[in-house]
């Protein structure tokens, strides 16, 4: 038998038919190795070039595997998985997210075919997704790229992304008082959602991020996954513009977001324009806002209604008044509150009001921002929120239903609901927006008190802040009024059960009812 070169000598697989016979470079051709194209991965060598070409001959020879064996791969260009007219899948997998670093923004390049069907156990990206069913599994990811988008799937139909970590592009830092706490740079987005994307066991945790997660388009799930330390952890009914890519306003039909856990972030789910969505069993937790890195107080003297704090170190608070937390138990806290109004005195001082004097301070307590607001609803429609568990404290208030004079609600349902720092209501309180919004929310075992920030708490439920003037019907924008429809009024006129209301009332009744709406009376009617 006549010799035969190395790489022309085809041999079988056990057991495979003799037609199966390859060559080895054949058989090393179904899944391209960076290194064979002669990436090193030693975070020295610039590798941009080789896994361009790797990238580059997968997509000519038809699709598949580009593999990065563990390494730490420096990239000075964007990678581009696209091409002007061949339209085949490519699978970027790497040999775990913790040993395999690639550290580029990844994308079609804005190339007729996007060919980047898949990104798996790669560390360090940043990417954009558009080929329908592109996924991402057990990555990490940090925001990069066009717009500060650590993965940008709000224009991928059907994408699904699992077991993938990050965190947004800074650290946490007090900007200012209108919004303290965690700040992002341009709004970055960690993860952008868009129709029919589903994420679940992905977590952002720290970074700045606002917020983490965005939700758009029709369909977008986020399930067990988790975030803290940014902005806003969820914002449904925003993501890049579909034209700029510039984050904003972009509405959310029948998304969905279950068994989330959230902490100590300026918002933890925004519901900013959101129709038709479902929000159960999420955990809002946290204790309160920015860490105090700036040294914690080392003295605090009274005077006269006055006490003034002196911080061990510079507590870089921005000038002017801002509302604190005081750390502690004792009676240098408000009368009912731990919120404090303090005015900035120096770089290391500040005062806050303080009727009686306190004990004297013997102890090392810290300052602190307050949480803003765990649930913030603005523009909410035909939308179920069930089940959340508000164990968090500190927060301006659990659930923010008048977002700054914002909100448009409408057929809404709230059900086991129980903020420990209670509900901000349109109207009541503090809340800015039309008390008509609370006809667009049906409060169904929900507790906690009415308490807007720097107020005492009001031992009161959610419900039973409306007016008769405020039920549908009366060009309030919500559906009805239909046989059933029922709500609580502060301002019933009629005592007698099954006794017409008089709407609006004439006389402004002060009776607290319970009224359903009765087609053969023509009007609300005393049921409770």
């Amino acid at each position: 038998m006549a010799d035969v070169l190395f790489d022309s000598y085809a041999f079988l697989a056990s057991g495979a038919p003799s037609a199966g016979a390859r060559t080895m470079p054949n058989r090393l051709n179904d899944i391209i190795n960076v290194k064979d194209w002669g990436a090193v991965g030693d975070n020295s060598h610039d590798d941009t070039t080789n896994i361009q070409n790797a990238i580059n001959y997968c997509i000519t020879n038809g699709g598949g595997i580009v593999y990065f064996p563990a390494g730490d791969y420096k990239v000075t260009a964007n990678l581009v998985v696209g091409h002007a007219a061949i339209n085949v899948g490519v699978r970027l997998v790497g040999s775990g997210r913790e040993c395999c670093s690639v550290a580029a923004y990844i994308s079609s390049g804005g190339l007729a075919n996007d060919c980047l069907e898949a990104i798996e156990r790669i560390g360090s990206f940043s990417c954009t997704l558009t080929r329908p069913h592109a996924h991402i599994v057990e990555c990490t990811a940090f925001c990069g790229g066009p717009n500060n988008v650590a993965i940008d799937a709000s224009k991928c139909l059907h994408a699904f992304i699992r077991d993938t970590h990050g965190s947004g592009p800074m650290s946490s830092q007090p900007a200012n008082s209108a919004n303290p706490g965690f700040q992002g740079q341009g709004n970055p987005i960690w993860m952008a959602l868009g129709a029919s994307c589903i994420a679940m066991g992905c977590r952002c945790q720290t970074g700045g991020a606002d917020p983490a997660f965005a939700l758009s388009g029709v369909g977008a799930a986020l399930i067990a996954c988790s975030g803290e330390n940014h902005g806003t952890v969820v914002r449904v009914g925003w993501g890049p513009d579909p034209v700029t890519g510039v984050p904003s306003e972009q509405p959310a039909i029948g998304c969905t977001v279950m068994e989330l856990q959230v902490e100590r972030s300026n918002c933890q789910i925004d519901l900013y324009n959101a129709r038709g969505c479902y929000l159960a069993g999420n955990y809002f937790y946290g204790a309160d806002g920015v860490p105090s890195p700036y040294g914690p107080i080392s003295n605090m003297t009274w005077s006269a209604g006055t006490a003034t704090v002196t911080t061990n170190g510079n507590h870089n608070i921005p000038a002017g008044t801002h509302t604190l937390i005081l750390e502690d138990n004792n009676t240098w806290n408000q009368a009912g509150t731990i919120f404090i109004v303090a005015t900035v005195t120096g770089p290391t001082t500040f005062t806050y009001p303080l009727a009686v004097a306190p004990a004297a301070f013997t102890s090392s307590l810290g300052w602190n921002y307050p949480l803003p607001y765990q649930l913030r609803c603005r523009k909410v429609y035909e939308t179920v929120i069930i089940g959340g568990s508000m164990s968090g404290s500190f927060s301006v208030a659990g659930v923010d239903l008048d977002y700054n004079g914002q909100a448009d609600h409408q057929n809404n349902v709230i059900e086991n609901m129980s903020p420990n720092n209670g509900w901000l209501l349109p109207g009541i309180a503090g809340g800015t927006s039309s008390t008509k919004n609370l006809a667009g929310w049906k409060f169904i075992n929900c507790g906690g008190s009415v308490q807007p920030f720097g107020v005492g708490a009001q031992n009161s439920h959610p419900d039973g802040f409306m007016k008769l003037s405020d039920l549908p019907g009366q060009g309030t924008g919500q559906p009805g009024p239909f046989e059933g429809q029922e709500y609580s009024v502060s301002d019933g006129n009629n005592a007698t059960f099954g006794g017409v209301q008089t709407v609006p009332d004439p006389g402004a009744g002060t009776g607290k009812y319970k009224v359903r709406w009765n087609v053969a009376a023509a009007g609300w009617i005393r049921v409770g």
